[in-house]
């Protein structure tokens, strides 16, 4: 496969996870599930199916339990580790990374502070950040260079 191919591949899939996370996040705030639990991988991505994903975010949180159901739906290879262990090593394996974190506010009040997460400036795997948590990355990462 050339660079090129292999570029456009890995664009189409952050931009399928990220379309995934924005689902994920509505879903969040609904009442019910939108999977059934228990549900097979839906093939309807065809190879990118196949990307290993990695959710970054706060461990056993409510948060954590619906991305993960949502997004083993649509790919074959779906983990999790607490955000304070993101890292270069961590998310080797993986093709992409979603980061995530507790809301800041519920019901109008501060609820949660920053997300514990320290990443090196030579982080360099895609990385989808949902919320806040995004202002958080950004300042231990080479994001604030853009």
């Amino acid at each position: 496969m050339t660079a090129t191919k292999s570029s456009l591949r890995s664009k189409l899939a952050i931009g399928i996870v990220a379309v995934l996370c924005l689902a994920g996040s509505l879903a969040i705030l609904s009442p019910t599930p939108p999977i059934a639990s228990g549900s097979q991988v839906n093939q309807d991505l065809g190879p990118a199916a196949e990307y290993k994903i990695l959710y970054a975010g706060d461990s056993g949180g409510p948060r954590e339990k619906r991305y993960l159901e949502m997004l083993k739906h649509f790919f074959v290879r779906v983990e999790s580790i607490s955000i304070r262990n993101l890292n270069s090593k961590t998310a080797a394996p993986y093709d992409i990374v979603v980061a995530d974190w507790k809301r800041r506010y519920v019901d109008g009040k501060y609820a949660s502070g920053h997300a514990p997460c320290g990443l090196e400036k030579t982080f360099a795997k895609p990385i989808i950040m949902i919320g806040a948590v995004a202002g958080d990355i950004q300042h231990h990462s080479k994001l604030d260079w853009l």
